[in-house]
């Protein structure tokens, strides 16, 4: 009886003993990098704490404009990223499942028919004639994860999911960026059309201002030849600014899921309002848990670190419970009869002995990417602070800006109408028209674009601050 107790733990003596020595087989690595953290780096002047709440889901509404409204809903509905990062997510699932299904039991059935004949020549009692051979089986193996191989499977898979699901999240909010600065800059160009529309005015104005000098002998014929010509380019950039608009509107459209015809249908954009400027007060601490491209690349880290738990197993012994239960005959009248019964059970270890440094390279290999998402994590960290920092500076920037070329504008605007009048009384020549009838444009359109360039700002911070989402990452510190 004592032999029977001593039986399996001479066999756990063994196993652990070879585990011992294995894992002194492993390489040595050296030292891993650490997860960055978003205290270590200087913010305070940068991105300075304010009452601002954290962008919402739709944080685009705030612009007050129902048609960008829906052309978002069209494109999270149809749009072909969406549906990609949907099925990232699917196939992550997928995997963790498989994953999963490691740690639990396998059982198999098995039955078959067969017409056997047996040989005379292996010193079995047989008449040399063809039988049947009936079997019906049970069996069963598993996995005992003494190490933890198939638990560090599922926590990568279980980290891949997660991170899978915020590249959803990502996939929204770069869609819904992509759509919006897309509806500001047509708005921008739509501007530039009454713009160009006006300054064709303006040059066609100049010129009939010419043919008159001309016809009244006050101004020579050349004149005519330089009016002209701010005519043509006058009206080469409205025609510029016309395929512009025509562009912008296909590339909505394909945001939006649908064909080029769609953007035909959309109307001139009526931005209204502008968002806050302000940041939240908890901004460098709450961005890791905001913006889904840092808790997908957290999430990635500690996939890659458990990556690398699951290599160093493979050094380990693998140890299998395996059972097989069940009936076996020679003759199918005596199938179910007693004495048919089969029955096995026990544990099986398997042992690496040469692997040709096989287990070597997957080690290495693991602790390399473990390295790499170490490393795009960081770097994720420092673009979201850069992003948010300079959107910030160029908001603040903004109004002083757009002052500054307002009051430009209404200068040049007065400049040119004093030169017009000179010309007309004989008192400036036609260069003169020509250098603030230009400097007149220039102003404009530096003015409009301030004034829109607001709305690009507002969706680049709304972008930097993760557009409303909110995911959890991990809350124990990686290692590997």
């Amino acid at each position: 009886m004592n032999c029977c107790y001593r039986k399996p733990s001479v066999i756990s003596v063994a196993v652990l003993c070879s585990a011992v020595a294995l894992a002194s087989c492993a390489p040595r690595l050296g030292p891993s990098p650490t997860i960055a953290s978003v205290t270590q780096f200087e913010t305070s002047a940068s991105l300075p704490g304010g009452d601002q709440q954290w962008p919402k889901t739709d944080w685009w509404r705030d612009f007050g404009d129902p048609q960008l409204d829906q052309l978002i809903a069209e494109g999270i509905a149809n749009s072909p990223l969406m549906a990609e990062a949907e099925a990232r997510v699917a196939l992550a699932r997928a995997q963790a499942i498989s994953a999963r299904a490691a740690l639990l039991p396998r059982v198999d059935t098995l039955g078959a028919v067969q017409d056997t004949r047996i040989s005379q020549n292996i010193e079995l009692p047989t008449s040399g004639g063809w039988s049947w051979l009936g079997s019906a089986l049970l069996s069963g193996s598993f996995e005992i994860d003494f190490w933890g191989k198939n638990r560090a499977a599922l926590r990568v898979a279980t980290s891949q999911t997660r991170a899978a699901q915020a590249d959803i999240a990502a996939a929204r909010l770069m869609l819904t960026v992509q759509i919006a600065s897309a509806y500001a800059d047509f708005a921008r160009l739509e501007a530039n059309r009454s713009l160009a529309a006006a300054a064709l005015r303006t040059r066609t104005e100049a010129r009939d201002l010419v043919a008159v000098r001309i016809r009244a002998g006050t101004a020579p014929a050349q004149a005519m030849d330089q009016a002209e010509s701010g005519v043509q380019s006058a009206t080469a950039q409205l025609r510029s600014v016309d395929e512009a608009i025509m562009l912008v509107r296909h590339m909505i459209a394909a945001l939006a899921g649908s064909g080029p015809d769609r953007g035909d249908r959309i109307a001139s954009p009526a931005l209204i309002h502008r968002r806050s400027p302000d940041l939240p007060n908890d901004l460098p601490l709450e961005l890791v848990g905001r913006k889904p491209e840092l808790v997908a690349a957290r999430w990635r880290a500690e996939a890659a670190a458990q990556q690398i738990h699951e290599a160093r197993t493979a050094y380990y012994p693998n140890v299998n419970l395996l059972g097989v239960f069940g009936v076996v005959s020679l003759g199918l009248d005596r199938l179910f009869t007693d004495g048919s019964q089969l029955g096995t059970v026990g544990p099986a270890v398997s042992v690496p002995v040469f692997e040709g440094g096989r287990l070597a390279a997957g080690y290495r290999g693991a602790r390399a990417e473990y390295d790499l998402a170490v490393a795009s994590y960081r770097e994720v960290l420092l673009q979201s602070l850069k992003d948010a920092a300079d959107a910030v500076t160029s908001l603040k920037a903004l109004p002083n800006e757009a002052q500054a070329a307002d009051a430009a504008e209404a200068k040049a605007q007065n400049a040119y109408a004093l030169t017009k009048l000179r010309y007309e009384g004989g008192l400036a020549d036609f260069d003169a028209v020509l250098i603030s009838e230009n400097a007149l444009i220039a102003a404009r359109d530096e003015a409009t674009m301030l004034r829109l360039r607001g709305f690009q700002l507002d969706i680049t911070l709304a972008r930097a601050l993760g557009g409303g989402f909110s995911g959890r990452a991990p809350t124990r510190r990686t290692t590997s």
